[in-house]
């Protein structure tokens, strides 16, 4: 007996979690799962395989789509602290070439620098200015720090859900292994911005408020029509 015809004689007593485990793993390895898997499916297992079916939608399209928008928000973080730190290392280095002109060609100097369209921080200023390149070096720095938390809590959230699904079905992942891909280098990229940036990233369990939000995607993609 072929391997083909044995199978066929085993699909029938498959379990309706069997049979979308053997679809999910086609899914996952980019084949074409066999038709006899539904083909076969007695009607008393329909109404659980359906729900399974619903479960993988919704990991693999809306919770997808969050993980991909997790992933441009830690790459929006490194193209800021990019950015202060370009503003912030020409401020410094302005302060420190400052002492090196003459102190008869200051107003020179200075007639120079107040072209630029923020104020700049000289050694000599008895007034720190306000809204300088430091003041918006520092500002950004304070953002970052923040806005790097939150994407932290958010990536753990999205962890966390994803492993709540891949219980559901006896512990395989129901997302696509690119999805656990993009979490894995959106936490390297946010462990190493927050080595740059002085951010303890504690503590290491979502909040219960990120952790809420991303299963309310999920559940409400898992219980609309379609």
């Amino acid at each position: 007996m072929s391997l083909d015809a044995r199978l066929t004689r085993v699909m029938p007593g498959l379990s309706a979690r069997e049979r979308f485990l053997a679809e999910l793993r086609a899914f996952k390895s980019g084949e074409r799962p066999d038709l006899q898997l539904r083909r076969t499916l007695p009607p008393s297992q329909a109404v659980e395989f359906e729900d399974y079916l619903r479960l993988k939608r919704g990991v693999n399209i809306v919770l997808a789509v969050r993980i991909a928008e997790l992933a441009l928000l830690v790459d929006n973080l490194q193209a800021r602290c990019a950015w202060m730190q370009s503003i912030g290392d020409l401020a410094l280095l302005l302060w420190e070439l400052a002492p090196l002109v003459a102190a008869k060609r200051r107003p020179a100097f200075e007639k120079v620098i107040a072209r630029s369209s923020r104020p700049v921080d000289l050694p000599w200023d008895e007034i720190e200015k306000e809204g300088s390149w430091l003041d918006l070096a520092e500002g950004i720095l304070r953002d970052l720090q923040a806005n790097l938390k939150e994407r932290w809590l958010e990536v753990l959230a999205a962890e966390r859900v994803l492993d709540e699904a891949a219980q559901e079905v006896g512990g395989e992942d129901v997302g696509h292994p690119r999805l656990r891909a993009f979490l894995e280098r959106s936490t390297a990229k946010l462990t190493s911005l927050a080595s740059s940036l002085g951010v303890a990233l504690a503590p290491l369990e979502p909040d219960a408020l990120a952790l809420e939000e991303i299963r309310d995607l999920l559940e409400t993609a898992r219980t609309s029509p379609g």
